[in-house]
């Protein structure tokens, strides 16, 4: 009987500490309003998202975040392993645009396809080989079809 009475004292002790701390942020949040500055930004600014996936078949996720400099285009892949990886290319659009992860080719390992923001159907599509590695597609309409 002495273990189980333990055990919820401990689990109570523990959601009461969660409950606690889950107010932290509010209370800070709030002091912080005032302290806020008006920025601004470009009106073609877009904040680089990562994408996140395991592109290199280790069951582990991995982070690849796009970097956009006019035309040329950079893809900074960083492992769950910590290897990294950079993959450049040049888009036909000046838009950062943005990356979609999915099985294009139907292999089973998550390929990439970069879309332009603007002009939608402007795309380039980037076929992973399971390992991380990343082949710009010679032809993107059949695979853009899946």
């Amino acid at each position: 009987m002495g273990t189980g009475t333990g055990l919820r004292e401990v689990t109570a002790l523990v959601l009461l500490i969660l409950v606690a701390l889950s107010w932290v942020p509010l209370g800070r949040a709030s002091s912080l309003r005032s302290c806020r500055r008006s920025y601004s930004f470009p009106s073609d600014f877009r904040p680089t998202l990562a994408v996140l996936a395991d592109f290199d078949g280790d069951r582990a996720i991995d982070n690849i975040k796009l970097h956009s400099n006019g035309f040329d285009k950079i893809i900074d892949i960083k492992f769950a392993n910590l290897r990294t990886a950079e993959f450049r290319f040049a888009a036909t659009s000046l838009d950062q645009g943005a990356l979609i992860a999915k099985d294009i080719d139907g292999d089973g390992d998550v390929d990439l396809v970069w879309v332009a923001g603007r002009h939608k159907n402007t795309a380039v599509v980037l076929i992973n080989d399971g390992k991380g590695d990343f082949t710009r597609a010679k032809e993107n309409a059949p695979m853009l079809r899946r």
